[in-house]
């Protein structure tokens, strides 16, 4: 799902977290599993039948994601002078 509005898109997705410094064999293992998971027809038909894509991700690319987001979220909260109440 993604909020467009203008200039400002607004993605929203979802991924399984491992606490920090878990070994990158056991991520890479969790992240193989998921895709497989996430690659067959039944959950390919339920994911669809919810609106949502499913592009899995490698722990990298995941961490790319992040880092954008993150900075685009922040440009944007600058930008508005959004405030927490």
């Amino acid at each position: 799902m993604a909020v467009v509005h203008g200039d400002a898109y607004v993605p929203s997705w979802y991924s399984i977290w491992a606490p920090a410094g878990t070994a990158p064999s056991i991520v890479d293992k969790m992240n193989a599993k998921m895709a497989q998971i996430a690659a067959t027809p039944d959950m390919k038909a339920r994911l669809l039948a919810i609106n949502v894509r499913c592009p899995v991700q490698t722990p990298e690319e995941m961490r790319r994601q992040l880092a954008e987001d993150t900075k685009r979220n922040a440009e944007l909260i600058q930008l508005t002078n959004l405030k927490i109440e």
